[in-house]
């Protein structure tokens, strides 16, 4: 018998990319008890569109809806880069039914979160705080309930020694969270040029979510890095390859983390549920005991599972 571990939760990290929340129905289908929630897209720029707070207003009640339905903890999820604009308004959004807080990926996020909602939930800390280290852990966690790690940028034997410090004191400190799975983002940019590709900003030139075509940038060696706009039309580049370490799970229970998540920001529904119920199957088989999660056969058919669905990260989002 192999080492039997506690069983934990896969949580997933999906934003909307359609008029609606119905996306984090893929997560919430697939069993996941906490969602972190970033709307994407913005209401036209025509006359008749709907303001931008009532949008976003919209956007985080079907959400909670969703979540409530599924007795599932809603994160709003902030984005990387906060202007003033997007706080003044942010703040004035009700907050009732996201159960979870607020997650922030910098500083002046968390704070301006804090001041506006000082009855929610602790905030919780984004990988765009680039956490390396317990002491800097440590000094988010005074306001921060967990803080994001990123495997690829550290390695486990790092993530144990931080997980370990963090344990070992008196006091009470913020959880670790990995992301286990999920494209990085490697650049954004203030200009839309997708706008300047396709001719129009894909936000404001009337086109539905559904609707939008896809856009990615390939390099010379044939990779393909899938490009996305916001809702304030700045431009997001992603990694050709995702982050996978669905035969690495072992490593990651062993130096100490308790907590998962998913960053399915830039797919849909289906490709959410496929890939979370993939790890799933992988914790079950790490729990179950009796097969490596290097080279075992079941193991090996999730990764090729989860590998067929990701075509490599920079496919267009998978529909069927």
């Amino acid at each position: 018998m192999g080492r039997r571990y506690p069983r934990y939760p896969v949580h997933q990290r999906y934003p909307s990319t359609y008029p609606t929340a119905i996306p984090c129905g893929g997560a919430l289908a697939a069993g996941c008890h906490r969602v972190y929630f970033e709307p994407q897209g913005r209401p036209g720029s025509d006359a008749d569109s709907e303001p931008w707070d009532g949008w976003l207003s919209s956007q985080m009640a079907q959400a909670a809806a969703l979540c409530h339905e599924a007795g599932a903890d809603l994160i709003w999820k902030w984005p990387r880069i906060t202007r003033q604009e997007f706080l003044d308004k942010a703040c004035r959004i009700p907050v009732q039914g996201i159960s979870g807080g607020v997650m922030g990926e910098n500083i002046s996020a968390l704070a301006a979160a804090r001041r506006a909602f000082p009855d929610l939930p602790p905030l919780r800390g984004g990988s765009g705080l680039n956490i390396f280290n317990s002491q800097a852990a440590r000094i988010f966690g005074r306001d921060c309930v967990s803080v994001t790690l990123s495997p690829p940028e550290l390695s486990f034997d790092a993530i144990g020694t931080l997980v370990f410090r963090l344990t070992a004191g008196v006091e009470t400190d913020p959880i670790p969270e990995c992301i286990i799975h999920g494209p990085a983002e490697l650049a954004v940019s203030e200009d839309c040029i997708i706008a300047t590709a396709h001719g129009r900003c894909l936000q404001c030139g009337g086109d539905t979510p559904g609707d939008r075509p896809w856009f990615g940038i390939q390099d010379v060696k044939k990779h393909i890095f899938p490009v996305t706009v916001d809702a304030e039309c700045r431009t997001h580049v992603w990694n050709s390859r995702e982050t996978c370490i669905i035969d690495h799970l072992d490593l990651l229970v062993n130096a100490g983390i308790r907590h998962v998540a998913i960053d399915c920001r830039i797919r849909n529904g289906r490709y959410a549920e496929s890939v979370v119920r993939a790890y799933q199957d992988a914790f079950a088989l790490l729990i179950a005991g009796g097969e490596s999660m290097k080279g075992g056969r079941k193991i090996q058919a999730l990764k090729d599972r989860v590998h067929q669905r990701a075509s490599g990260g920079g496919l267009p989002p998978v529909t069927s």
